[in-house]
């Protein structure tokens, strides 16, 4: 029997995210579980929604990966009185030439 090959057999298990939404300490205040096949826009607005502590009445800063580089996103981040500070997608090409070391993705 060979090993199972995920790129072409659609029907197994697909696994999880996690999106989690810290404080300024790296403290979460939000977390959001999902399939590992939803899309990570979609998931935004449910992580933003779903903070467990109240917040001040000012406008917070919401850093977000190019994950979320999608006008919906920063539009309902707004609304939500966040601040939004998106990496825009192809900003890394562009460091890469200034001699920048590209960002490493850490998995669990």
């Amino acid at each position: 029997m060979t090993d199972p090959n995920h790129t072409t057999d659609r029907g197994n298990k697909i696994g999880t995210k996690r999106h989690v939404l810290t404080d300024q300490h790296g403290i979460p205040v939000s977390v959001v579980i999902t399939s590992a096949n939803t899309h990570d826009m979609k998931a935004a607005t449910e992580t933003l929604d779903s903070v467990i502590v109240e917040r001040p009445l000012k406008k917070q800063n919401l850093c977000l990966d190019k994950g979320y580089d999608y006008p919906e996103i920063e539009r309902e981040s707004i609304k939500r009185r966040y601040v939004p500070h998106i990496r825009q997608r192809g900003e890394e090409k562009e460091l890469i030439k200034l001699r920048y070391y590209s960002a490493k993705r850490w998995l669990l």
